[in-house]
C-alpha cells in the first residue's frame, strides 16, 4: 500500500471528523480482528443517463424499461443496512445522478447521518449547476467525481458522445471547488490513453483537494467484444505506477483490510438502480435484490462466495483471466444483465448453501 496515497486521501476526513471513528473501526475489524467489514456502497440511485459513452459498462444493465427503481426512502433503507455493516462511505451513480428530482438526491443525503458518512457522488456534468451542487453540499455531499477522458474536448466529447461535453466539466469543476467540494476527476484507463490519463493528473496537480480516479475500461456492457483498449499484463505495470503518485487512485488502493487490492464483494458493493446487489458495476451478476431480503444476508452470500473470498492484488474482471473465464464470458451473450448468481452457467453448479452464510 501507497502510505504517501493512503494519507493524502484521509484529507477527505477534514469535514466529516466524526466519519473518522467509523473508519478506525473498521481497519480495527478488518486489520485486528480479521473478519469481513463493509467499506463502500456504489448506489446507482437513478437508470436514466444523458451521456452515450462509447465504453459504457452499463449499456446493458439498464435496457429494461419494466422494472421500477428503488424509491428514495428503499435507498435510504439499503445504505443505512449497509452502514451497519461497517458501510461508511456511500457514492451516488447510476445512470446520471443528477437526471434525478435534486429534491429526492437532498432528501437521500439528509437521510443517510451525512456527518457520519464520506458521501460522493460521480457526475457527467450535463445537468451541473451551481445551485443543485450548492443544495447537494449543503445537505451534506462532500465529494463530487466529475467524469473526464481528455484534456482534449474534441477527444473528451467523443468519448463522452454530447458535443460540448468537455465544457460542462470544466464549469462543473469550477463551481464544486468555488463550493467546498473535494473533487476527483474520474476517467476510464485504457490500453492506448495512458497520454491522455497523464495529462488529467498534471492538471489535476495544480490544485489542492483535487485527485484522480483511475477506472480500469471494463469488458462489459458496450465493451463486450471490444478488445482493442483491453488493458495487457505489461499495461499493469504502468497502471500500478501511476497509483504511486499521491493524488491518484484507484477503488484498490484502501481497503479496511490494510492490504491493496480489489474490494468486490467484499469491502465494496454495488446495488443498482432496480435493487440489485452485485461486486461491481462491471462484474453484472447478482447475489440477490435488497427488495426481497436484507442485505446482510446478500452482503453474507456474496462474501462467503469461494471465488469472492480469495483475496486478489489487481482488479479481477481486468487482469485475471481465470476469474475473466469463469464469471464474466459465460455470459457475454446476455441482452439481459445482471444475471442471478443462482442462474449463472458456471457458478450454478458451485453452490453449496452452506457456504453461503456467516454467523
Amino acid at each position: 500500500m501507497n502510505v504517501g496515497n493512503v494519507l493524502k486521501h484521509l484529507s477527505f476526513l477534514e469535514k466529516k471528523p466524526l466519519a473518522a471513528v467509523k473508519i478506525a473501526k473498521g481497519y480495527f475489524k478488518g486489520m485486528i480482528l480479521r473478519k469481513p467489514v463493509l467499506r463502500t456502497v456504489d448506489f446507482a440511485v437513478t437508470n436514466i443517463c444523458n451521456s452515450k459513452c462509447r465504453f459504457c459498462s452499463a449499456h446493458l444493465l439498464y435496457r429494461t424499461e419494466q422494472r421500477k427503481v428503488l424509491t428514495p426512502d428503499q435507498i435510504i433503507s439499503a445504505f443505512m443496512q449497509a452502514s451497519k455493516l461497517g458501510a461508511m462511505h456511500m457514492n451516488f451513480t447510476g445512470g446520471e445522478p443528477l437526471t434525478k428530482n435534486i429534491v429526492e438526491l437532498c432528501y437521500i443525503i439528509k437521510n443517510i447521518k451525512p456527518k457520519f458518512h464520506l458521501l460522493s457522488m460521480v457526475t457527467n456534468s450535463l445537468s451541473v449547476t451551481k445551485e443543485k451542487l450548492k443544495m447537494l453540499r449543503d445537505s451534506g455531499l462532500d465529494t463530487i467525481q466529475l467524469s473526464i477522458e481528455s484534456m482534449s474536448p474534441q477527444v473528451h466529447d467523443y468519448l463522452r458522445g454530447v458535443p460540448g461535453n468537455w465544457q460542462k466539466v470544466m464549469e462543473a469543476f469550477v463551481y464544486a471547488r468555488e463550493l467546498g467540494f473535494v473533487v476527483c476527476l474520474s476517467t476510464v484507463l485504457t490500453h492506448s490513453n495512458f497520454d491522455e490519463v497523464e495529462k488529467i493528473i498534471d492538471f489535476a496537480a495544480r490544485y489542492k483537494n483535487v485527485f484522480v480516479l483511475l477506472n480500469p475500461i471494463s469488458a462489459s456492457g458496450a465493451m463486450v467484444g471490444e478488445t482493442q483498449n483491453k488493458l495487457t499484463q505489461d499495461d499493469l505495470v504502468k497502471y500500478e505506477n501511476l497509483l504511486k503518485i499521491d493524488l491518484v487512485r484507484a477503488d484498490t488502493v484502501v481497503n479496511f483490510s490494510g492490504k491493496a487490492g480489489c474490494p468486490g464483494g467484499k469491502e465494496r458493493i454495488h446495488i443498482t438502480a432496480f435493487g440489485d446487489v452485485i461486486t461491481c458495476p462491471h462484474v453484472q451478476i447478482s447475489y440477490g435484490n435488497v427488495k426481497d431480503e436484507p442485505l446482510k444476508q446478500i452482503w453474507e452470500r456474496m462474501y462467503n462466495f469461494p471465488d469472492l473470498k480469495k483475496y486478489s492484488s489487481v482488479c479481477k474482471h481486468v487482469f485475471d483471466q481465470t476469474y475473466y473465464d469463469k464469471f464474466l464470458q459465460p455470459i457475454e451473450h446476455l441482452v439481459e444483465v445482471p444475471i442471478s448468481v443462482f442462474e449463472h452457467p458456471t457458478l450454478k453448479n458451485e453452490l453449496n448453501k452452506k457456504n453461503f452464510y456467516v454467523d
